[in-house]
């Protein structure tokens, strides 16, 4: 969610105003009248492609790998080593 505005109360403490409907960032973009067209139509592109369940298996077999060369290295007397 976006903060809008922020308002003094009377009483010292402050009042956070947020967009009512919160939007990811792509989407700002996409409403922007400062961005060019073409700008936006890449912008869709990308995002339609981008696939969260994808992008986390990648995300856990790269650490498995990352957590198996920390254990295999562990193993390996200081003196062996490279």
């Amino acid at each position: 969610m976006r903060l809008i505005a922020k308002e003094k109360l009377s009483s010292g403490r402050y009042k956070k105003i947020y967009e009512k409907d919160p939007k990811p960032p792509y989407m700002r973009l996409l409403a922007s009248t400062h961005i060019s067209d073409e700008c936006k139509a890449e912008l869709l592109r990308i995002a339609e492609n981008l696939n969260p369940i994808e992008l986390k298996r990648k995300m856990d077999k790269a650490r498995e790998r990352l957590l198996k060369l920390s254990i295999i290295e562990s193993n390996i007397p200081s003196n062996k080593v490279l």
